[in-house]
C-alpha cells in the first residue's frame, strides 16, 4: 500500500497549478449546467500563503519504494476575517476518492486555520457533489446563509474549530 504525506506547496507552483486545473476541468465536465471558473469568487491574492493561509497537497508515494511521488489532492484556507477561515479548492483525483483521503486533507486545513487563530471554518460547494458534501456533514459541518455570493456555489457550510487542535 501506498503512503500518503500532505504537505504545503506554493499555490502559484506547477502541481498546485496542475490540481486546480483538473478540479476545474472535472467540475465543468461533470457537474449539472457546468462550472463557470470565469465567476468563481477567488479570495485576494496571496490568501493562500502564509501567515494568511497555505496551499497544501496529497501526495502519493510509489509502493514499489522508488522516490517518485504523486499528487492525489490538494485543498486551500485562508483568514478571511478575524478568527474565519475559509476552506477552498478542496480536491481528491477521481481515482483516489472514497478512501478517507479527503477527510485527511480537510482536517489538515481545519489544524492550519487553528494555527492562524481562526475558531470557525467556512467553504461552500455544490449540492451535486453529494460525497463532499456527505464528507463536510460527517466532519460537523452545518449549513449556513450565502457569506461569500460565489456564483457556482449552491451550499454553504461552517464549523466551530474551538477545541480543535
Amino acid at each position: 500500500m501506498a503512503d500518503v504525506t500532505i504537505e504545503t506547496v506554493d499555490p502559484d507552483s506547477p502541481v498546485a497549478q496542475r490540481l486546480v486545473d483538473d478540479y476545474t476541468m472535472h467540475l465543468t465536465l461533470t457537474v449539472p449546467n457546468g462550472f463557470d471558473c470565469a465567476t468563481d469568487s477567488p479570495p485576494p491574492a496571496g490568501a493562500f500563503e502564509w501567515p494568511s493561509g497555505r496551499f497544501l497537497v496529497m501526495f502519493e508515494s510509489d509502493p514499489s519504494g522508488s522516490r517518485e511521488r504523486t499528487p492525489i489532492g490538494c485543498g486551500a484556507v485562508w483568514r478571511m476575517e478575524p478568527g474565519v477561515a475559509e476552506i477552498r479548492r478542496m480536491w481528491m483525483v477521481p481515482s483516489r476518492q472514497g478512501r478517507g483521503h479527503g477527510r485527511r486533507v480537510l482536517t489538515a486545513l481545519e489544524e492550519v486555520a487553528v494555527e492562524m487563530g481562526c475558531d470557525i471554518a467556512r467553504l461552500d460547494s455544490m449540492r451535486a457533489l453529494e460525497a463532499a458534501v456527505s464528507m463536510y456533514r460527517s466532519q460537523g459541518y452545518t449549513e449556513i446563509e450565502d457569506y461569500n455570493n460565489n456564483p457556482n456555489a449552491t451550499i454553504w457550510m461552517q464549523r466551530s474549530l474551538i477545541g480543535e487542535g
